[in-house]
């Protein structure tokens, strides 16, 4: 049985794989299934397919691998480069500029050193006479070097990346250093600052009661225009309503 080793991020991997005596096709359709279920990690995708090198350059055509490749390339986050091997078979039915485009859609990021490469790129065969347990420790080895590439290239990453913020903390302390005389008057400064803040607030109040005052008035108002249209329909309905006039006869 072939699972994923546990990081961070990834679920459990093969619970089963396919049969190798099937077609390319079919194998990385059912990679490519697993992986949109988020059964497989991108990991054991690439180990696979490095495994299966010759079965699937034995009878895929250019634009199927490139546009699974394109897939995989998308959808990984990792920082290293894995590069597929390609069968020479492929080159003569391929496109112009399509070989191009696979080998760059299958580097991911940034390319390995040369002898990193090598360890990536080197050929396993898989004919289909293998058996179970030599399938196994084929693909165990390679999980092995793909580890230790991915440990190598995640510690230099990490030694970079805490030498640039040393570097910029260094030039920050060394820019932002501030005399005696500076401080004080940014103290003076925060100080005023904070007393205006003061001010301001004790404004807002003042606003507030005098919105509340006004709002009360506004309402008292309305009261008394509602009583006096009462009493003006009031009115009006005691007033007898005139006749209309009607012509004189000549």
């Amino acid at each position: 049985m072939f699972h994923c080793l546990p990081a961070p991020g990834h679920a459990t991997c093969f619970s089963s794989r396919p049969s190798l005596n099937g077609s390319s096709s079919s194998t990385l359709q059912f990679l490519s299934v697993l992986h949109s279920k988020q059964r497989i990690c991108m990991l054991h995708c690439f180990t696979f397919l490095l495994t299966c090198a010759q079965i699937v350059a034995s009878d895929l055509s250019c634009q199927s691998m490139h546009s699974f490749t394109t897939t995989l390339r998308k959808a990984c986050r990792h920082s290293f480069t894995f590069v597929l091997r390609l069968s020479p078979s492929h080159s003569p039915r391929c496109a112009p500029g399509l070989h191009r485009q696979m080998t760059k859609a299958a580097t991911v990021k940034r390319e390995l050193p040369a002898s990193k490469a090598a360890m990536v790129k080197r050929e396993v065969p898989a004919s289909k006479g293998k058996t179970e347990q030599a399938f196994q420790l084929v693909v165990a080895s390679r999980e092995k070097e793909v580890q230790k590439l991915l440990i190598i290239d995640v510690e230099a990453e990490a030694k970079r990346a805490a030498r640039r913020r040393y570097e910029t903390n260094r030039k920050n302390k060394h820019r932002t250093r501030l005399d005696a005389t500076q401080v004080a008057a940014l103290q003076a400064k925060l100080a005023e600052l904070e007393a205006e803040k003061l001010q301001l607030y004790s404004q807002i109040d003042v606003l507030s009661t005098e919105l509340v005052e006004a709002n009360g008035r506004l309402a008292e108002a309305d009261r008394r225009v509602a009583a006096a249209d009462r009493r003006v329909a009031e009115v009006e309905s005691y007033v007898p309503k005139t006749p209309p006039r009607q012509s004189r006869k000549r």
